[in-house]
């Protein structure tokens, strides 16, 4: 709907930055520039969208940025991939460990492997999902590590840390003033600007073909309107359990890996060459 702002808070910050978003609208009596109109627009209505069960983020978040400036922006960074390991950008010094839930400063700060995307109850969804793909990611690299350890100069046995996936989930309130940021905050928010990070859109909503492949490569959504029933048996039903939709992360991620990482390599064409991108396809860059 033109000139409506509708925002979708996770929790308490992101309702307090809601309702100033919309107090703006009377209080702040600069024209929107943004639009062509002989009588510019002075304020739009604004849709609160929250939710009748509990809202709030399982996870303390890992980022400066809290959730009341976060509306503003209309996205921002929730809980970036420093959960248990990191590492020095351009493998300058010794891995590092950071405290769960503490921010890490800018130097340690990497790149993410999945940007994963939701707004109101769907963030604390995807976060929860996250610890599981992160569980996962250990899983499959323990495994690999054990694989590899009698071959001379392995890279499983001799790297201390295992290359787990770097999960980034991203909160996304309104759709309407992410669309009004510069580009650059954008691609910092989304990573848009490098191909090679998967990003995912995760609602419980029926709104396909609707936006979300604009702001990620896929999307995982309800395939109907909704059911009645007790909240934990439809989301068992709809395939909207942490579990299913790390699952369904876990796949794409997985079929992403057969992105060519280099200029030169070969496309799949059998094991042989699916076991040489094992790497890339457990979550290291």
């Amino acid at each position: 709907m033109p000139n409506l702002l509708v925002i979708r808070p996770a929790n308490v910050e992101e309702i307090v930055g809601a309702f100033q978003v919309f107090a703006e609208q009377y209080t702040d009596k600069q024209a929107i520039s943004q639009y062509i109109d002989p009588k510019p627009l002075v304020r739009r209505p604004v849709f609160i969208m929250t939710s009748r069960g509990e809202l709030g983020l399982p996870y303390k978040g890992n980022t400066s940025m809290k959730g009341q400036e976060g509306v503003w922006r209309g996205a921002y960074v929730v809980h970036d991939c420093m959960d248990e390991y990191t590492v020095s950008l351009n493998g300058a010094g010794p891995p590092v460990r950071l405290a769960s839930g503490s921010v890490p400063p800018e130097h340690c700060r990497t790149l993410p492997d999945i940007v994963l995307i939701g707004s109101g109850q769907d963030v604390a969804l995807v976060m929860k999902a996250k610890e599981i793909l992160l569980h996962w990611s250990k899983t499959f690299n323990d495994k690999l590590r054990a694989t590899f350890s009698g071959f001379p100069a392995s890279a499983y046995s001799t790297n201390p840390i295992p290359a787990l996936l770097k999960v980034r989930i991203v909160s996304m309130p309104c759709w309407e003033l992410f669309d009004e940021q510069d580009q650059d905050y954008q691609d910092s928010v989304l990573c848009s600007n490098y191909k090679e990070i998967l990003r995912i859109y995760v609602e419980k909503a029926a709104t396909k073909n609707t936006g979300h492949d604009k702001y990620a490569h896929q999307s995982v959504l309800m395939p109907s309107y909704g059911l009645s029933g007790k909240a934990a048996d439809v989301e068992r039903k709809l395939e909207f359990t942490p579990e299913y939709i790390a699952a369904k992360v876990w796949s794409s991620w997985m079929d992403r890996g057969r992105i060519l990482p280099q200029a030169g390599d070969e496309a799949d064409r059998g094991f042989s060459t699916w076991v040489s991108h094992l790497g890339r396809r457990a979550g290291s860059h």
